[in-house]
């Protein structure tokens, strides 16, 4: 299957759509794209709408996209995933740190909001919330 990246930068906002299959024979395609993303804004959405399936491998970069995005005050999220790749996202228990049920335009309403994000991988910023 084709697969295919574009990314659109608008503000502090950069939407990352990705279409056919993510798996490791195009990973590295993947995480350069996304890790790019997350060096040039703040908030990195990952439009997945056309993503037909993915490995346990996509994932893992976006994980390690988001922790960077997070270490330099930004998130990621993911946005419009499918079904299936819902599935392993709530699988994984990922499904609350990186999302994916949204549509892209939900979460770029959400990234010019003015709210203050706890880091999602600061333990002790959740314990201070508590």
């Amino acid at each position: 299957m084709n697969f295919s990246t574009r990314t659109t930068l608008n503000a502090d906002v950069a939407t990352v759509v990705l279409r056919g299959e993510l798996d490791v024979s195009n990973l590295d395609t993947v995480q350069a794209c996304v890790d790019r993303a997350v060096a040039r804004s703040r908030v990195v959405i990952v439009d997945l709408s056309g993503v037909s399936v993915a490995d346990c491998a996509a994932i893992g970069a976006f994980v390690s996209a988001a922790r960077y995005a997070d270490r330099r005050g930004g998130w990621l999220v993911l946005a419009e995933a499918r079904f299936v790749v819902q599935l392993l996202l709530h699988a994984l228990e990922l499904d609350s740190l990186l999302g994916g049920k949204h549509t892209v335009a939900t979460e770029q309403l959400r990234a010019t909001q003015p709210l203050r994000r706890l880091s999602l991988f600061d333990a002790e910023a959740c314990s201070a919330s508590e």
